[in-house]
């Protein structure tokens, strides 16, 4: 990636993690970080799954379901390390949700969903994830 690009991805994050920054100013962010789609900017759009601004979390949400698999490592870490995070589990069942309409990893996201959706989710959905990252690595 080239240093102009480089810049351009940490700008958009800083936007798009900044509070104080207009709501519509941060999801325009998330939307143009999609767009760009390098590893940068997915792991910038998956920092957003943080954010307080739940307008802000769905645009982040949305544009990394839009991204697909090769977001999907990333997401599954982010629901690995964010253990207890509600807003966290809540933005990673959408994208996962969104990504199982695709065939390609659906045997891999669907027992995630299943932890997102059940009863220990806290205990379940960080192992569930775990499992669902050595299976892709082990398709790489």
């Amino acid at each position: 990636m080239s240093n102009n690009a480089a810049e351009e991805v940490v700008q958009l994050m800083n936007i798009l993690l900044d509070s104080d920054k207009p709501e519509l100013e941060r999801v325009e962010a998330a939307h143009k970080l999609g767009e760009i789609r390098t590893p940068e900017a997915i792991d910038a759009l998956v920092r957003g799954l943080s954010v307080d601004t739940p307008s802000v979390r769905y645009a982040v949400a949305e544009e990394l379901a839009e991204i697909g698999e090769p977001a999907l490592d990333a997401v599954l870490r982010a629901l690995q390390l964010n253990v207890g995070a509600a807003h966290i589990y809540e933005s990673v069942h959408h994208i996962l949700k969104r990504m199982a309409l695709y065939p390609s990893k659906r045997a891999i996201i669907e027992p995630v969903i299943e932890a997102l959706e059940g009863p220990a989710v806290d205990a379940a959905a960080p192992i569930a994830a775990a499992e669902a990252r050595r299976k892709l690595r082990e398709l790489e």
